[in-house]
């Protein structure tokens, strides 16, 4: 039997793919995985293999896009043993994603006083990751400063060539920029309150 490369749903996020759209995908077409005796096959919903996809990507969706309540239960979507990474489609029968995004119809936003923001820990948290980051590279948690970054501007700007070839959202010098100074904002105030 012929070797058929297999292309998870998890692959398909890191890759760009709307949860929208990997969603419309399982509901018309299915998803892929192998069922209770290890046979590979195709599952449309309501079958709960195609159910329970759906459901992830309704939490990963909520996760980050939507205004995530601060209890948000933070378990590992990338775990080895995840629906995301053990679905998706063998290549040949992979959706045509950029026909089903293009056949959504476009909506617009609510204006942005009423769109919905990511919960203030959620913020907080990855305000932290960049700040300790910055440290790390920096050399000021105790450790060596990073020999390729002299300054920030060096970080900043392989960032930004780097995370915009991957095409990510986010990757201006401005976002980059205005994460940084946030993240740094954020440890001054809570190196002001360790010392008091």
């Amino acid at each position: 039997m012929a070797r058929v490369d297999f292309v998870s749903v998890n692959h398909c996020l890191r890759d760009g793919v709307t949860e929208g759209a990997l969603a419309t995908a399982i509901e018309k077409e299915g998803v892929y995985t192998w069922d209770r005796f290890g046979r590979f096959r195709c599952f449309k919903p309501p079958a709960p293999e195609a159910e329970s996809v759906l459901s992830v990507l309704a939490n990963v969706y909520a996760r980050y896009s939507s205004d995530a309540p601060d209890d948000l239960d933070d378990g590992d979507d990338d775990s080895p043993d995840s629906l995301l990474r053990l679905c998706g489609w063998p290549k040949p029968k992979l959706p045509d994603f950029r026909s089903i995004e293009g056949s959504e119809p476009v909506v617009s936003m609510p204006p942005e006083s009423t769109r919905p923001t990511p919960g203030a820990k959620l913020v907080r948290a990855d305000l932290a990751l960049i700040g300790g980051l910055l440290l790390f590279i920096k050399g000021e948690l105790g450790n060596k400063r990073h020999p390729d970054f002299q300054t920030e501007d060096d970080l900043i700007n392989v960032l930004e060539l780097e995370l915009s070839n991957l095409r990510l959202v986010g990757a201006s010098q401005r976002t980059i920029i205005d994460k940084f100074s946030a993240a740094k904002k954020l440890l001054a105030e809570a190196r002001g309150k360790a010392r008091r």
